[in-house]
């Protein structure tokens, strides 16, 4: 019986690489390579059983929705660093941005209150220019400004991707 390949599979990232860069090249203006990787890296975690996408604390605990992860990203509420809220506002933008293009209804009816909170989070991550996070910070300002084209890419990469059942 054929095996299913495993996330971390070549030939997984290879196909949705070509399907990313499909859907990336209906857009105006070039996606840039550091965005289309960390995209590129969301899709593929996405088949872990253990994925970043899950809904978990900085400290790793489980939370039940969005919300409750909102309140882990202010300092002055449940994050015990500005440290703790990066990681939050990366979650929130990570889950957002995978969920508005994969699968809006688990957004419910409020995607676009949603939509905003991800470009939110992706422009607060991004404030984080400081070694250790200088080298990612160009890429949530690019995610929090693109953010609706990129999930409207993965939105095309799941459609391509349910066509292959048909």
């Amino acid at each position: 019986m054929p095996q299913l390949p495993r996330p971390d599979d070549s030939r997984i990232k290879a196909l949705f690489r070509e399907l990313l860069q499909d859907a990336f090249a209906s857009l105006s203006g070039t996606v840039t390579e550091d965005v289309e990787d960390y995209v590129l890296m969301l899709l593929v975690d996405s088949l872990r059983v253990d994925s970043r996408l899950a809904l978990r604390s900085p400290d790793g605990h489980p939370v039940s929705s969005v919300v409750e992860l909102i309140e882990w990203s202010e300092v002055n509420l449940r994050a015990q660093s500005f440290d703790a809220e990066r990681e939050a506002r990366v979650k929130i933008g990570d889950y957002v941005l995978f969920w508005s293009g994969a699968n809006p209804r688990v957004l419910g009816g409020g995607a676009t209150v949603y939509r905003r909170l991800g470009k939110e989070s992706y422009y607060i991550a991004s404030l984080f220019d400081h070694r250790p996070y200088s080298d990612m910070a160009p890429t949530f300002s690019r995610l929090s400004r693109r953010f609706d084209e990129v999930a409207d890419s993965i939105q095309r990469v799941y459609s391509s991707l349910r066509s292959f059942e048909a």
